[in-house]
């Protein structure tokens, strides 16, 4: 578990405030965290707000979170030191490991970081491994039902965009039948929009127009196997 940076900050004083700490309980830690307050509260106004009221957590200096996971909470506090998204080892994390950590960062209302996770999350790849927690259908279980209920939403977008990629016509029926609640519409709104800049869909052809004109203008694309649903017009991007 990162309990301090691998790079700590040093102080060149030794003024009360810079040497003050705050303790953080999360879920399944073996110890909580001890941070630095001036740290903590100058990158999440979140934790400025708490530790600086007159309520429990800034008498106590002190915070609970029994539904964030240590490890998880680990990775938000190695940032804080060093601005570096890293595991243990000094490696990337896992794909739900980004999307984790972005709720965090948007929890502790961190716009800037938030950012940086979401390109994360765009650039990893789904884990092939069932059982490493960490594939395409357990990102978009927990964008769907665990922390994303927004309609319109930053890492639906990024569900949809990495479903869209891994679908073909030998696993299609597979994909749409392991979907969240919810997904399902958001899925055929994407479809949609990649049809209306197909050529034929200016026309007014709608889809049956444009699936036509797909077949006789690119039947080679079409007929592809194992393409992606729309790939040709997808890679152009």
């Amino acid at each position: 578990m990162l309990q301090f940076s691998l790079f700590q900050l040093t102080f060149e004083n030794s003024s009360p405030e810079s040497q003050s700490f705050v303790t953080i309980h999360c879920k399944g830690a073996a110890q909580p965290f001890r941070i630095h307050k001036n740290v903590i509260t100058h990158y999440s106004p979140f934790f400025s707000a708490a530790f600086n009221s007159d309520f429990k957590e800034g008498k106590t200096q002190s915070m609970s979170f029994e539904d964030v996971e240590a490890p998880i909470f680990g990775f938000f506090n190695n940032w804080l030191y060093t601005q570096k998204v890293v595991n243990e080892d000094g490696n990337r994390l896992q794909l739900i490991e980004y999307a984790k950590l972005w709720s965090l960062s948007q929890r502790f209302l961190m716009p800037e970081l938030q950012a940086i996770l979401l390109r994360e999350t765009q650039d990893t790849l789904p884990s092939s491994d069932a059982n490493s927690g960490s594939t395409l259908k357990d990102f978009q279980q927990y964008v769907y039902l665990v922390v994303d209920h927004q309609e319109d939403s930053d890492l639906k977008k990024v569900a949809i965009m990495k479903t869209l990629s891994s679908v073909n016509q030998n696993n299609i029926d597979a994909v749409m039948n392991s979907f969240p609640e919810g997904m399902l519409v958001d899925f055929t709104k994407a479809l949609l929009e990649d049809c209306t800049q197909l050529r034929g869909w200016e026309l007014g052809l709608g889809l049956g127009g444009v699936a036509l004109s797909m077949k006789t203008e690119n039947a080679v694309a079409v007929e592809t196997p194992n393409i992606g649903m729309f790939g040709r017009h997808r890679r152009s991007r």
